[in-house]
């Protein structure tokens, strides 16, 4: 079986554990699901990595959230256990080689009492700069 790697258009991507969550204009390809949460709840952390196909080495690898339902509050933390809440946006120590993937990123949801219970899923931005040699 001869497997052929996708020629992927330079940028930065959004992955999880089941692939690409986004293009590198920033089209969405799928959102990420944080499952089901009851309001007054968090929802389990889920791993997020940002992968570089810009062409160059990138530094400042920052990433924020988007706007989101009232009373959900989505949190980032570069750990999983513990999970820290990280203030936003977030940037990612070091630097990110072409074709590699940065440290992964953890996200959950915090809801409110006033929150509606459902799925819940997490917009995410980045943004990084290239490495001045």
């Amino acid at each position: 079986i001869l497997v052929i790697d996708p020629v992927l258009p330079a940028g930065l991507y959004f992955k999880d554990i089941m692939g690409y969550l986004s293009t590198a204009d920033g089209s969405i390809l799928r959102h990420l699901h944080l499952g089901q949460v009851v309001a007054g709840s968090t929802s389990e952390a889920k791993p997020i990595r940002v992968e570089n196909h810009t062409g160059v080495t990138v530094q400042n690898v920052t990433i924020d959230v988007e706007a989101h339902p009232p009373g959900d509050t989505v949190e980032l933390s570069l750990s999983d256990d513990p999970f820290v809440p990280e203030t936003l946006p977030v940037e990612l120590p070091g630097t990110v080689d072409d074709g590699e993937e940065a440290q992964p990123v953890y996200v959950r949801v915090k809801t409110t009492d006033d929150s509606e219970s459902g799925n819940k899923t997490a917009a995410l931005t980045v943004s990084a700069e290239p490495v001045e040699e």
